[in-house]
């Protein structure tokens, strides 16, 4: 909630028609959209919508590698360390 009325905040002040809040959650990433009580530009639309698009991609990439990358930081503080169990 404060999450939300500090984006509306934010389209006050900068002038911008939409907002997103995005969510990165264990699984998925959520996002809810907001918007000033104005005519929306299709381009920004369009533009917003890749960008999420992107942001997914990179979400589903990560979460799906997060195992490979654990076990790789583990190794590089081990070599780094040492094993210190």
């Amino acid at each position: 909630m404060v999450c939300e009325v500090q984006l509306v905040n934010y389209l006050v002040a900068t002038g911008m028609p939409v907002g997103l809040i995005l969510d990165f959650g264990e699984s998925r990433v959520e996002f809810k959209r907001k918007n000033k009580k104005c005519p929306v530009n299709p381009v920004i639309l369009s533009k917003i919508a890749l960008v999420l698009i992107e942001i997914d991609l990179f979400a589903t990439r990560l979460l799906r590698n997060l195992p490979y990358f654990q076990s790789s930081l583990r190794d590089f503080m081990v070599q780094l360390f040492g094993n210190r169990q």
